[in-house]
């Protein structure tokens, strides 16, 4: 997706899958670093379980934050506020799991990409 979505000039690593991978596994590795120093304070939120089951990991994450319970919170599309970035359109669609998987559907053009993140002992599913 940091592929697809053109960022404005001073994003160079998005004009290529390779430097995407690259800086995919450098986020990778940072966030192991945090983790390991703020468990605590770091949320491991799955996308896929958000998409599949939002009831579910929203659920999880208002807990985890000790924030009360409000039914809005399975509906971010209706809230009204103002946004102003490339994701706007998105943010006013329910939530949907249309983009899992997709990847799947450009695995061929993936492949030096993969080969960086498989080369790194991550991953080892996404050559099968």
């Amino acid at each position: 997706s940091i592929y697809r979505a053109h960022f404005a000039t001073g994003n160079e690593y998005s004009a290529s899958l390779v430097n995407c991978a690259k800086v995919y596994l450098d986020q990778e590795e940072l966030m192991t670093e945090y983790k390991k120093k703020f468990r605590s304070n770091i949320y491991d939120l799955n996308y896929d379980l958000l998409t599949t089951k939002p009831n579910q990991e929203i659920r999880s994450l208002i807990k985890w934050l000790g924030w009360e319970w409000d039914d809005i919170y399975l509906s971010p599309h209706l809230n009204p506020r103002s946004v102003a970035t490339a994701s706007n359109v998105q943010v006013r669609s329910p939530i949907n799991s249309k983009s899992i998987g997709g990847w799947n559907n450009y695995k061929e053009m993936l492949k030096p990409a993969i080969n960086i993140i498989v080369s790194n002992q991550k991953y080892i599913d996404l050559i099968s």
